[in-house]
């Protein structure tokens, strides 16, 4: 027979088998030095468990235990909707009126400061078009160039849209 487990152990204490298994394993646990250190202990510490829970009186074992007198008054209360409802709308406000000043500033200072919008800064004319727009459309005739593994110029063309 294999060694046993700790759950075997306890289960051989608490005689919680078949006869002709436990027999197998106290035999084993006779044979077996390890197992039988395993089993011996077990016991012991079965016996002082039994000791311990004898020891105390049984009336104060199934006395109830009381109730917190605070515990009732620590729930937690419930906020009426309509208060909650006009605490979210403040601070969608309060949120909304912040991004509104900052961007109020932004601008401000770019026109106190004589800067232009970034599609005038960098030489694009400010139509209709969006600055990523104006960008593409001035890229359209870029000059393309072919070059050898000595970087000579093979053929040089410029591109149409």
């Amino acid at each position: 027979m294999k060694c046993l487990s700790r759950e075997d152990v306890q289960l051989l204490v608490d005689k919680e088998l078949d006869t002709q298994l436990e027999k197998q394993m106290l035999l084993h646990t006779e044979e077996c030095e390890c197992c039988g250190d395993l089993f011996r202990q077990a016991q012991k510490d079965k016996a002082l468990l039994g000791a311990f829970f004898q020891s105390f009186d049984k009336e104060i074992l199934n006395k109830e235990i009381p109730e917190f007198p605070f515990a009732t008054s620590m729930k937690r209360r419930k906020m009426p909707v309509i208060l909650r409802a006009v605490a979210c709308v403040t601070a969608i406000l309060g949120i909304a009126s912040v991004v509104l000043f900052w961007q109020k500033g932004q601008s401000d200072a770019l026109s106190a400061s004589g800067k232009s919008s970034q599609a005038e800064q960098r030489g694009f004319p400010v139509e209709d078009l969006d600055p990523n727009q104006q960008w593409h459309r001035q890229q359209m005739n870029v000059p393309v160039m072919l070059l050898d593994a000595n970087g000579t110029i093979i053929h040089r063309y410029e591109s149409e849209h």
